[in-house]
């Protein structure tokens, strides 16, 4: 086997279009974990609370006259906020329970407590969510923990997550630059 395979890369055309096509498929590849990393480790934001509402949704979205309730519904908790460059920003407040992600939040009520408190002082908070804002899907980061404003801003987890796959990714892009300079 090893025979056959060092005479296909012999030739110097498929050699390159291998190698590109691995490099190719190695950068997609981190992309994609990348993306997933980002959109399922915490982040956290210093907001200022404006107020915000109870919907309650089914597996399609919020329900309305346009989308009548057609199985299970439950109350999501949505809260509005700005930052300090006054963009606003939606944050869902929803248990995850024993789903995925694993965050085995319970809290949402008393957390939404914590917040129509802050919302009647107007004090800034540090909000640490999950999830992006997509505007044409629906769907907003939910809301995991509330601090207040003097708390740490940076999430240990979201940078160890972040450094393990960069090192990962790393050793692979090494194993893979030596393994095509050995083959010529």
């Amino acid at each position: 086997m090893e025979r056959r395979l060092s005479g296909i890369f012999e030739n110097p055309r498929v050699y390159k279009v291998t190698r590109l096509l691995i490099l190719a498929l190695l950068l997609i590849y981190a992309i994609g974990v990348s993306l997933l990393i980002d959109f399922y480790t915490p982040t956290k934001r210093l907001v200022t609370i404006n107020g915000g509402e109870v919907k309650r949704v089914d597996k399609d979205g919020i329900i309305s006259a346009n989308n009548p309730a057609d199985g299970p519904t439950r109350d999501v908790f949505f809260v509005f906020t700005s930052t300090e460059e006054n963009t606003t920003l939606v944050y869902r407040n929803e248990d995850t329970g024993w789903g995925f992600p694993p965050y085995f939040k319970f809290n949402s009520a008393d957390l939404q407590a914590n917040i129509n408190i802050l919302d009647e002082n107007k004090s800034a908070a540090i909000v640490s969510s999950y999830g992006w804002r997509i505007q044409m899907l629906s769907m907003f980061p939910n809301i995991l923990k509330i601090q207040s404003d003097d708390a740490l801003r940076w999430s240990i987890v979201r940078i160890l997550f972040f450094t393990l796959h960069l090192v990962g990714f790393g050793l692979v892009a090494y194993r893979l630059r030596r393994w095509f300079l050995n083959r010529h």
